[in-house]
């Protein structure tokens, strides 16, 4: 489902009361041209942004003098540039959750005002969540506001040199390869990761792809692997009867997708955007459905980008499969596992690119679903990385893709690697039901528990050291 503006009116009436949220000017002045309007905004903003900055600095400076009690403990405020569906987003929110269980103040920001109903996953305090719309002064002035000692940088780089002179840790987590940089994006990462404290990747790969693009030693770099709720997909897991129910309910079942007990149900749970290839699969069906004829695929996931998942529904409309595959366009985390657990008999993933293991194979995983992921060098040490089968990526060397070629090759069904998925899905047998072998420490070091513990402990080394 797309993402929608913050200017909703329920997402209106849930912010009023922290009476912090920015909405975007919607008066035009037809008069004078906009190029004109966008610098004289600019130039007045200028006075509100050196004010935000002074009220800052005589802030910290009463507080380090003593002549200014704080009342709060420090907070962490998590920054993205957009609060929309996503595994990045996820990530985030399990942060915040995770910070909060710790008794540590944590804030998310969202620089834009595009945000999607994921906020309702904020549960103590709408005022823990503030739309920036661009305004810097509103970042330095909520960082006073709420004693934010440390940024915590996901995807996003909003002044963050600005704000580490200001005297905030940083803290910048890799979640892509940004394949469709140009050398002087890079450049332009590079220069304003210098300012960085702490850089953190999710990934061996991710850590080892920026490394070589930026020239920073790997020491630079700390691996931190993202976490799920483990509790919602383990096995494990006792749920209530009436929760159970609940979930139940409101999950997808394969009578209500018209499914018979006896297809063999293929799912793919990704965002609609050029990085998953969902058109790979399409391709893919068409010739599993040759020997396999009960096959079925389920599409699961937010709309990233509209004009690429319009073209796949014309694709699938086209397509001889297309009485093969159904759409879900969200699922929220509770009813997505427990529609890992009784739909799909096995999970397919045929990425072009991934900057580590994603939160949907993990998730996955740890419901006994055998997975099919495109190799991007997963290390052998990664918990339950046995269960995973690799798929050949449709290329030689990603580094010499340009944007233009994975735009090309995503919006196309036939891939060179069809061969080796069609012959994979062909050989993967179902195992969803039957026990798996997980020991409790492969379901710890994929917990969001686990996470949040390797940042607070980065956290806490930063403030530690001698200023």
């Amino acid at each position: 489902m797309a993402s929608f503006s913050v200017t909703s009116n329920s997402i209106k009436r849930a912010l009023k009361s922290s009476g912090k949220i920015c909405y975007p000017t919607t008066q035009a002045v037809k008069s004078v041209p906009e190029a004109a309007m966008h610098k004289l905004r600019k130039i007045l903003r200028l006075p509100r942004l050196g004010l935000a900055v002074a009220r800052y600095l005589g802030h910290r400076l009463l507080v380090r003098l003593r002549l200014r009690h704080v009342k709060t403990p420090a907070g962490i405020g998590l920054v993205v540039d957009s609060f929309s569906y996503g595994g990045l987003e996820q990530v985030v929110l399990n942060l915040y959750r995770g910070y909060r269980a710790h008794h540590q103040p944590a804030y998310i920001i969202s620089v834009s005002n595009q945000v999607s109903d994921m906020i309702q996953g904020i549960e103590d305090d709408p005022r823990h969540l503030r739309i920036l719309h661009w305004r810097l002064a509103d970042l330095i002035d909520f960082c006073r506001e709420n004693n934010i000692r440390t940024l915590h940088y996901h995807y996003s780089t909003y002044h963050l040199p600005i704000m580490r002179l200001l005297g905030l840790k940083t803290i910048y987590t890799i979640h892509n390869t940004f394949v469709w940089f140009n050398p002087r994006a890079w450049l332009r990462t590079r220069f304003q990761l210098r300012f960085a404290n702490r850089i953190i990747a999710v990934s061996n790969f991710c850590c080892d792809y920026f490394c070589q693009k930026t020239g920073f030693k790997p020491s630079r770099v700390k691996v931190i692997i993202n976490g799920i709720d483990t509790t919602l997909f383990a096995a494990t897991k006792q749920r209530s009867t009436r929760r159970k129910v609940a979930l139940l309910s409101a999950a997808p079942t394969r009578q209500k997708l018209g499914l018979k007990p006896s297809d063999f149900v293929y799912v793919n749970v990704a965002s609609f955007n050029e990085q998953k290839h969902q058109l790979a699969l399409v391709g893919a069906l068409e010739q599993v459905l040759k020997t396999r004829p009960g096959a079925k695929l389920v599409l699961v996931g937010n709309i990233g980008a509209p004009g690429l998942y319009h073209h796949i529904k014309k694709v699938i409309d086209r397509s001889p499969a297309r009485h093969a595959i159904k759409i879900i366009e969200y699922l929220p985390q509770d009813a997505l596992s427990e529609f890992l657990k009784t739909v799909p008999d096995a999970f397919v993933l045929p990425s072009i690119y991934e900057a580590g293991v994603p939160l949907s194979v993990m998730e996955a995983l740890l419901v006994g679903l055998p997975v099919l992921m495109t190799d991007f060098n997963v290390p052998a040490d990664f918990p339950l990385g046995r269960f995973i089968t690799p798929l050949k990526p449709p290329y030689h060397n990603l580094a010499d893709l340009s944007i233009r070629d994975i735009q090309r090759m995503t919006r196309s069904k036939r891939t060179k690697n069809q061969t080796d998925i069609v012959a994979k899905m062909l050989a993967v047998k179902s195992r969803h039901g039957k026990a798996r072998r997980i020991s409790q420490s492969e379901i710890n070091r994929l917990s969001t528990e686990q996470m949040v513990k390797s940042y607070m402990q980065v956290i806490k080394e930063l403030h530690e050291r001698r200023r």
